[in-house]
Parts: C-alpha cells; structure tokens; sequence
C-alpha cells in the first residue's frame, strides 16, 4: 500500500508541476490572477509579467527532471541536465524580446556569470556524482538566497523593482530553485524516491518560511496552506519506508 501511494505521489507531482509551469509560460496574465492571486494593477508592469514566466520555467524544469526520473530510466545527471532547458529557453527567449529580464541578462557582467556557470555546472568536466552535488548546492543556495532577501535580489537588479509583488514572485521563484536543487543534491547519495521526499520536506520548510513567518503582505494565503498540505503529505508518504 505504501509503494502504491509512493508511485501515485511521485507521478502527480510532475504532472502537476508541468501545468503550473506551461500556464505561467504560456499565460502569465491568466497565471498571475488564478494562480498568484496577484491584483490585476499589478500585472500591468512587464517586469510582474517577466518574473512570472521565470517562476513558470523552473517549475517546468523540476517537473521536466521529477517526470523523467520516475518514468522512465534515464541516468541522474542526465536528467538533471535536460531539466536546465525550459531555464535555458526562457532566458534565450527574454534575450531576443528584450524583455526586462533580457535586459538584466544582457549586461556585460551578468552574461559572463551566466555564461561561465553554464559551462561549470553543465560541463561533462566532473564525474556523475560530484556534478549532482555542484548542480543541486548551487541551485539551493539561490534558492535560499531568493527566499531569504527578495527585497536585496531586487534593489541590486536594474530591472525589477523592489514592491510586494516583484518580492513575492522572488520568493515563488526561490522556492522552486531549493526544491530542484535539494533533489538533484540528494540523488547523489539517495534513491530517486526518498530524494524526492527529501525536496518535499524542504518544500515544506521554504512555504512556511516564506508564507507564514516572513513578514510580508500576503501572509497566510490560501494558496500557502494548499502546498503546505501537498508537501508535508507527499513528504510524509514519500519517506515512510526511506
């Protein structure tokens, strides 16, 4: 019976993150009223509408790494690799739109760091194991850091204004960077099942952190408590045996 769930939690997830993550990309007006809740005011700002194609195409590429690593055979660092593109789509797509986010992109200095993180996290340089471990560090600690300071991610961008909403939507973002990043660390050294428990857990931590603790506008949304109780219960079922 507990297998049963496991396999059911480990399939609805992805698939549950691959609508969230095509709606945000493919209408991020309609995702940012239905599913961030955002006041339409807000969704006038193109920098509003940037950051929540950024938050749909992390959440596309967790989704992209969850659904091959529980469908199909697929080595780990494979997986991990192929989960970059919908990033990797996204911010070649912001480039040539010229969006705000493009923008932010293509400033000398920012391209040179994108460019030289691509080739060390990405790069066939390191073995299997210790790539996982490089990959799913950094993508934590981002994620950590966006969770964390939203308000100093956005002061230092030259872009996005530092508002409730961009900060919010910082935070969505970080959330999903912890949870790819937690998952792809723990493939390292964990079967793919209790490492997606693991990234549950974390999951767990990083909403009631960000939308309960931090003292923010919109605390204590419905939203909030809907992942709380999708993540402490996959996070639950997915470690009993573990």
């Amino acid at each position: 019976m507990s297998g049963q769930a496991q396999a059911i939690i480990s399939a609805l997830l992805p698939i549950l993150g691959f609508v969230n993550g095509v709606f945000m990309l493919a209408a991020p007006y309609k995702a940012g009223t239905k599913i961030c809740k955002l006041d339409p005011k807000e969704l006038k700002k193109p920098q509003v509408i940037d950051l929540i194609q950024a938050n749909g195409a992390a959440s596309l590429g967790l989704a992209v790494v969850e659904g091959l690593l529980f469908f199909t055979d697929v080595e780990y660092s494979l997986a991990a690799s192929v989960a970059i593109v919908p990033r990797l789509f996204f911010l070649l797509h912001s480039m040539a739109r010229q969006t705000k986010l493009g923008n932010e992109f293509l400033e000398p200095q920012n391209a040179v760091k994108i460019a030289v993180l691509t080739i060390l996290l990405e790069g066939r340089w390191m073995n299997p194991t210790l790539s996982l471990q490089v990959r799913g560090g950094f993508y934590f600690l981002l994620g950590l850091l966006f969770v964390l300071f939203p308000g100093m991610i956005a002061k230092r961008s030259s872009q996005i204004d530092a508002n409730p909403a961009n900060e919010r939507l910082l935070r969505a973002k970080g959330k999903v960077d912890i949870v790819y990043g937690s998952l792809v660390y723990s493939l390292a050294s964990m079967p793919y099942t209790t490492a997606l428990g693991a990234a549950c857990l974390v999951w767990l931590c990083a909403t009631l952190y960000g939308d309960f603790i931090a003292k923010t506008r919109d605390r204590f949304r419905l939203d909030a408590f809907v992942q709380v109780i999708i993540a402490s219960v996959s996070a639950r079922v997915l470690l009993t045996s573990a």
